[in-house]
């Protein structure tokens, strides 16, 4: 039994499968961007269209934009295939949004915007600002399965 019990645990290591990442770090990550989702439409639903926020629209949209593309950087990564770097986009972006929505409060247009839309803003910065890094958490652990991956793929 004991050395069945030594190959086995020999066998193991060759395949690197000691080296597998943590399974439940994946999940909980997804878990927190599917919370932060919902967060970004909750604020978002009641936005309106004041034309005094047209200037947060843009940004926010920007934002949004650059999250979508970090999420299909993170299914070609999962799939096995080269994604390009580009981490940068979207935390300029939420620095983009942050900078609209402090421009709407300096320029005295938050005065003229309803409480809760000015709340709103607020929300969907801190909402975006989660959102990026729970997508950084993703990329993490998806270059890590990714990796993983590769090695047990050439150790076969």
């Amino acid at each position: 039994m004991r050395r069945w019990l030594t190959l086995s645990t020999a066998g193991v290591a060759a395949f690197g499968l000691t080296d597998m990442p943590d399974g439940t770090s994946l999940p909980r990550t997804m878990l927190r961007l599917r919370r932060d989702i919902g967060m970004l439409r909750r604020a978002a639903r009641g936005a309106g269209g004041d034309a005094q926020l047209e200037q947060v629209a843009e940004a926010w949209s920007g934002a949004t934009a650059a999250g979508a593309a970090m999420l299909r950087r993170i299914g070609q990564i999962l799939s096995g295939r080269h994604a390009p770097e580009d981490r940068n986009r979207l935390a300029q972006a939420v620095r983009g949004y942050r900078a609209a929505a402090d421009g709407t409060r300096r320029a005295g247009l938050a005065g003229a915007i309803p409480t809760a839309a000015v709340g709103r803003l607020l929300g969907i910065g801190f909402a975006l600002e989660q959102f990026r890094r729970d997508l950084d958490d993703l990329i993490e652990r998806s270059g890590e399965i990714a990796a993983w991956h590769d090695r047990f793929a050439e150790a076969r």
